[in-house]
C-alpha cells in the first residue's frame, strides 16, 4: 500500500512544485495533505508546521537545482505525543528511503545529507495510538549554501584562431563554495561558450568572457580571434591533415574528421621539400587515395615516403587534404585546395 502511495505521489508532483525562491518560507500544514496532494515548499529554507493525529501523514516536495548538503530537523511535542513517528525522505524515482527516522517528544530529529540535483519527497506518520489525541510538530529544512566570495580564471586574455577551442577553468573561493557560475560573451559571432567555460573561436574579433557567480561576483578573460588565415579554414573544414617531422626521407601524417559522419576515403597530397624549403620535384605528385574508416573526431596516421631519392633528402613537407567521401555516399572536394596547391606549390 506504502508503495502504491508513493508512486501516485511520484507521479502527481512534478506538476506541484515550483522552482525556489531565495527567501525562506514558514509553511502552515493544511488538509486535505496526502501522497496524492502534496505539500510544495517553495524556498532554499523552510519551516513547515503542523498537526497530527493516529494514522496522519503528511506529505511535502521539495526541488534541488544543483548539489547540495541539506539538513533536515523534525521535532514533536503536545499533551499527548506518539512513542513512534515516523520521518521519511524519498528521491522522486525511487521508493526506498534516504532519511527513515524514528522520533519521539524527547528525542528531536536532525540529519544533514549530501542529496543531488533532482526531486525529492518528505512523509511524516504518527505510526502509534496515543489515545485519539494530536500533537504539534515542526519541520525544517535548511539548504547549507556556501557564497563565493572570490572567482578568478585561468586566463585573463588569449589569442585562438578560428575553429579553435579553449577550456577556462574557474577557481572560486573558498574552495566549498555551492554557487554556480553562468558564462557568457560580450560577442557571439566571434567567439561561443558553453556552461563549462570551454570557448569556441567563430569569427574574427574580440569577444569579453565574464563567468559569474550566483553571488554576484565575476571574472574576465579577453578572446582575440584573427583574421581568418588559409590554414584556420583548412583546419576548420570537415578534415583536416597534418604532417609530423622528417625523418630518414619520411614524415607522419594524421588526418582528422571533423565532420558529423564517418569517413571511408580520403584524398592526400603531400608536398616535398629541402631542408631549404624549396620543393623536390617528384614524378605523377598528386593527391593519393587512402581508405580511412574513422568517425566524428576520429585521428589515424600513416606514412609517407620520399622514395628513390639520397638519404635525408626530406627536410619537411606539406599536406592537404583534396577529397572526402563518408559511409552516407557523398564526397567533397576541399574548397581551399587549389588556393593550398598555388601558395606553396614552389616553396614551403
Amino acid at each position: 500500500m506504502k508503495k502504491k502511495l508513493m508512486m501516485i505521489c511520484l507521479a502527481l508532483i512534478i506538476v506541484l512544485i515550483p522552482t525556489f525562491a531565495l527567501a525562506a518560507d514558514v509553511i502552515n500544514e493544511t488538509e486535505p495533505n496526502s501522497s496524492t496532494s502534496p505539500h510544495a515548499i517553495l524556498s532554499k529554507d523552510a519551516e513547515i508546521r503542523g498537526t497530527a493525529s493516529y494514522s496522519d501523514e503528511d506529505w511535502y516536495a521539495f526541488k534541488l537545482e544543483k548539489k547540495l548538503d541539506v539538513t533536515f530537523s523534525y521535532a514533536i511535542s503536545g499533551n499527548a505525543v506518539p512513542m513512534n513517528t515516523k520521518f521519511e525522505l524519498y528521491n522522486i524515482n525511487s521508493t526506498t528511503p534516504i532519511i527513515n527516522q524514528t522520533v519521539d517528544a524527547n528525542n528531536p530529529f536532525s540529519q544533514t545529507v549530501s542529496l543531488p540535483v533532482g526531486i525529492y519527497v518528505l512523509r511524516t506518520l504518527a505510526a502509534d495510538s496515543f489515545g485519539g489525541n494530536t500533537y504539534n510538530y515542526v519541520l525544517t529544512i535548511k539548504q547549507n549554501l556556501v557564497a563565493a566570495t572570490n572567482i578568478t580564471l585561468s586566463k585573463t586574455k588569449a589569442t585562438l584562431r578560428k575553429g579553435r577551442t579553449l577550456a577556462l577553468k574557474p577557481s572560486v573561493t573558498p574552495s566549498g563554495s555551492t554557487d554556480s557560475i553562468t558564462w557568457t560573451s560580450s560577442n557571439k559571432k566571434a567567439v561561443s561558450v558553453d556552461g563549462n567555460g570551454v570557448v569556441k573561436a567563430l569569427a574574427a574579433g574580440t569577444a569579453t568572457i565574464t563567468a559569474k557567480t550566483e553571488s554576484g561576483k565575476s571574472a574576465k578573460c579577453v578572446i582575440t580571434v584573427p583574421k581568418v588565415t588559409l590554414d584556420d579554414n583548412l583546419y576548420s573544414w570537415k578534415a583536416y591533415v597534418s604532417v609530423g617531422s622528417a625523418k630518414k626521407n619520411s614524415a607522419k601524417i594524421t588526418v582528422k574528421n571533423n565532420y558529423s559522419k564517418t569517413m571511408t576515403k580520403v584524398w592526400i597530397h603531400v608536398l616535398p621539400y629541402y631542408k631549404s624549403g624549396k620543393l623536390i620535384k617528384v614524378k605523377n605528385n598528386g593527391p593519393i587515395e587512402k581508405p580511412a574508416y574513422l568517425g566524428t573526431n576520429s585521428s589515424a596516421s600513416t606514412t609517407y615516403s620520399l622514395n628513390n631519392a639520397p638519404s635525408n633528402t626530406l627536410g619537411k613537407a606539406r599536406a592537404c587534404i583534396y577529397k572526402v567521401t563518408y559511409d552516407n555516399g557523398k564526397s567533397y572536394v576541399n574548397p581551399y585546395y587549389k588556393q593550398w596547391l598555388k601558395t606553396y606549390k614552389s616553396h614551403y
